[in-house]
């Protein structure tokens, strides 16, 4: 089963990056398929093909785990991976949150090597994936104002998700939650 640990975007919110992206590119179309908004999340690290006993140990270590209090995010702009000119990846920066989000990447990261989850191979930059392109995209007209209004995200738990591919895109589902301690 493919999984990873993420921070889980309230429907609410992602109810509302959708309403900010469809207001700010109302006149501009985005490229791509554009991504649910039940979908949204902020991978904090991938964990590939996972077993249960492996699932069940990084859990474990999870809720033993001293996590950062909950805090707040705020969408940014508009970016693409692998860069603007490229993109194949549209996903939203993020304004404010980034040093809570560098404090549970962390510590995810560190129980993901102690289980020696294979390393990933780019740098970690904290996103929310928006659409994904068939073809890359030249998205640097689309980073011009309006941009997507900023969205307050309130962050209260990371999750362990597990990722199921289907013919319009991933879906993805939540195993387990673990609050952060208030």
């Amino acid at each position: 089963m493919r999984c990873f640990i993420g921070i889980p975007i309230p429907e609410s919110c992602g109810n509302e990056i959708k309403r900010s992206l469809d207001s700010a590119f109302a006149s501009r179309k985005l490229p791509g398929r554009l991504i649910a908004p039940r979908n949204y999340h902020l991978t904090l690290q991938f964990l590939g093909q996972t077993t249960q006993d492996l699932r069940t140990r990084i859990a474990e270590r999870i809720r033993q785990s001293k996590l950062t209090s909950p805090f707040n995010l705020v969408t940014g702009g508009l970016n693409g991976f692998p860069d603007e000119k490229h993109a194949k990846v549209l996903w939203l920066d993020l304004r404010s949150g980034l040093r809570n989000v560098g404090t549970l990447r962390e510590e995810i990261h560190w129980i993901s090597e102690l289980h020696e989850v294979p390393k990933e191979s780019f740098p970690f930059t904290p996103h929310i994936t928006v659409a994904r392109c068939n073809q890359a995209a030249d998205i640097r007209p689309l980073r011009q104002p309006p941009n997507p209004k900023g969205v307050v995200i309130p962050v209260e738990s990371i999750a362990l998700f597990k990722s199921i591919p289907t013919e319009v895109g991933s879906e993805y589902t939540i195993l387990e939650k673990f609050d952060l301690p208030i």
